[in-house]
């Protein structure tokens, strides 16, 4: 059942017979008299004067489509148009449902040419507008036989809620009142903002939505669009309905917070640690405008110690309990915020040793060094290469683990691996660093030039001899070193020095009857400034 600016659709019958009783009227004049009501302003749909279709006497305001806004199925749109000076009824359709048999009072109806069309049953009925009028809301109202149809000038859209609206503000800060009404299609979407109840805060809006709040607590708004809803009511005996646009209205609250931001957590804390190695803790505090951010740190002596922010474990493949706390950090200004963060603590492997490690360098010649780190599985294995002591070298480090050298000589490289060691001191862990000297001898780039005599004071052309274990002129043979050396030492194949003579002197005697037929080789290792250098001479034992 339905309802178009009529009384209820009783049926077939009553439909029926109901027409025949508003023609019949319609013949007659006046259907209900004079008015019994003049309480309603915006119209008077009773007792109206007929006159003939509205032509040239309607009003220019009128020009444009008009349409109802009662949403049962069926909408009539009216058009007015101007006509040179004039303003004539350009007709207009409604909504025509497919089915005719469908029973309902405004179920198929239209306008045109200052007649309403409108269809109970399966028969059209039609009957003359007696006149119009334009009500104080702006709606044009058409009234026939029994009838008053109350048209917009466009179509209204109610709203049916605002979205979106502020939930809270900082006390003494200004907050901007806003919403996103719905539909977005609605007709008024102009928003007007009110305090319903300040609840002691102090709430004021200025400037039309600019609300400020001095003291804490709950504010009570209300949001109003003047022209957002569409209300409808009865007049007379209930025939007649009526619609007008009223006031929409939606209430929220807005929370007044103080200037307070409480820590929600903190996160990017450390997750791993090594026994007995040094790790500062950090963290990020959330929100990043939280009122207070410092962090202080704790930790139970079983699993290790925190002095200013370095947590030192002393256990090993286990968790270690960290505590974390912001002072007045919590949902009041007077508690603390506090949460346990779990680091694991994984076991430390000692280095033993490094080896393969060069031993030699050309002076002015970068060297890389490097070597490996023993054991394998050792936690720490990045090698820190410094000079311990350079000597007559230059030595210097470049690049991280590049050796530069400007002259010959012996230096003293050191590797140093950072927390590379550990020893147990009282019960608990010493973490140190782990350290190896090598050293490298540096060969200048300008050659020692060695020379030599034989016992006659001749000079001795390096290129061999023979002595004889049965020739007495040829038993012997002395070579001296010419120059000034800080030291010198002779030796013979792989001994270390010769048995005949003195091994360190500038001069050495080979005697055949102390080694064994065939060759053999004289070596003389020099040292000058620091710097070593050997020459090798061969000689051959013979019988005779």
């Amino acid at each position: 059942m339905k309802k178009r600016f009529g009384a209820a659709i009783l049926g077939k019958a009553a439909l029926a017979a109901m027409l025949i009783f508003v023609m019949a009227f319609v013949s007659c004049g006046d259907l209900f008299g004079p008015d019994d009501d003049d309480n309603n302003n915006n119209f008077n749909p009773y007792n109206p004067t007929y006159s003939s279709p509205p032509i040239n006497d309607i009003d220019a305001s009128l020009v444009g489509t008009w349409r109802d806004n009662v949403q049962d199925g069926a909408i009539l749109n009216v058009s007015f148009q101007s006509s040179g000076t004039a303003v004539i009824w350009g007709g207009s359709t409604g909504s025509w449902l497919n089915d005719p048999t469908l029973v309902y009072q405004g179920g198929t109806w239209g306008a045109k040419d200052g007649k309403i069309s409108y269809q109970y049953t399966s028969t059209l009925q039609t009957v003359d507008v007696y006149s119009y009028s334009i009500n104080n809301i702006g709606q044009l109202v058409l009234t026939a036989s029994g009838m008053t149809i109350v048209l917009n000038k466009s179509s209204f859209v109610g709203v049916s809620y605002i979205n979106y609206l502020p939930t809270s503000v900082v006390m003494g800060t200004p907050l901007t009142l806003s919403g996103t009404v719905s539909p977005y299609n609605a007709t008024d979407r102009t928003i007007v903002w009110s305090i319903s109840d300040a609840d002691g805060t102090g709430a004021v809006i200025t400037n039309g939505n600019i609300l400020t709040a001095s003291k804490m607590g709950n504010v009570s708004i209300t949001a109003t669009i003047t022209n957002g809803k569409e209300d409808s009511y009865s007049y007379g005996y209930g025939y007649t309905y009526y619609y007008s646009i009223g006031s929409y209205t939606q209430s929220f609250t807005i929370t007044i917070t103080s200037d307070f931001v409480p820590v929600t957590s903190i996160s990017d804390v450390p997750s791993s640690a090594v026994e007995g190695v040094p790790l500062v803790l950090t963290g990020t505090v959330y929100p990043d405008n939280a009122t207070n951010q410092t962090i202080e740190w704790s930790v139970d002596s079983y699993y290790g110690t925190i002095i200013d922010g370095i947590f030192t474990p002393t256990i090993s493949g286990n968790n270690a309990y960290i505590t974390a706390t912001i002072t007045n950090g919590g949902w009041s200004a007077s508690s603390d915020y506090s949460t346990s963060i779990y680091i694991y603590v994984s076991s430390m492997t000692p280095v033993t040793a490094i080896t393969g490690v060069p031993t030699s360098a050309t002076a002015g010649t970068p060297l890389t060094l490097s070597g490996t780190v023993s054991p394998a599985e050792a936690t720490w294995q990045t090698i820190v290469w410094s000079v311990a002591n350079a000597g007559t070298t230059g030595a210097a480090i470049i690049n991280g683990n590049s050796l530069t050298t400007t002259a010959g000589g012996t230096a003293i490289v050191r590797a140093t691996i950072t927390d590379g060691t550990k020893g147990y001191f009282s019960g608990s862990y010493s973490i140190t660093d782990y350290t190896q000297d090598f050293t490298i001898t540096v060969i200048p780039t300008n050659s020692i030039s060695l020379s030599f005599t034989d016992e006659s004071g001749a000079a001795f052309t390096q290129g061999g001899f023979t002595i004889s274990k049965g020739n007495a002129m040829n038993y012997t043979k002395t070579i001296i070193l010419v120059g000034d050396w800080d030291s010198q030492k002779w030796r013979v194949d792989s001994g270390d020095s010769i048995i005949v003579g003195s091994s360190t002197s500038d001069k050495v005697t080979v005697n055949a009857a102390d080694y064994a037929l065939g060759a053999h080789t004289l070596s003389v290792r020099v040292v000058k400034n620091n710097v070593p250098w050997t020459k090798n001479i061969t000689f051959t034992v013979v019988t005779d």
